[in-house]
């Protein structure tokens, strides 16, 4: 997953070349945890994605209060659905 989100950096700043950053906020974790969550906030997109060893879910909740959840199984998948949802706030000017 980190290197997804490199990834998703790189993409903006060579690709699309857009100077804002993706912001990414882990939540505390337990020592014997066997999963992580954190936040991920570009613009108004605002995403919490949990990692459950080899699942990933993004959950979103949208401004006018729909919610989806999304499981990933491949880091292919969870890259092109982020770089599709930051492209979508990338034409909101």
């Amino acid at each position: 997953v980190r290197m997804v989100l490199n990834r998703i950096s790189d993409w903006l700043a060579q690709d699309v070349k857009c100077e804002e950053r993706v912001e990414v906020e882990w939540l505390p974790t337990t020592v014997f945890g066997t999963h992580s969550c954190f936040v991920i906030l570009f613009r108004r997109l605002c995403l919490d994605v949990r990692v459950d060893a080899d699942e990933v879910r993004v959950t979103q909740t949208s401004e006018n209060g729909e919610f989806k959840s999304v499981k990933f199984e491949s880091d292919f998948e969870l890259e092109y659905f982020l770089k599709k949802h930051m492209s979508i706030q990338l034409r909101k000017r």
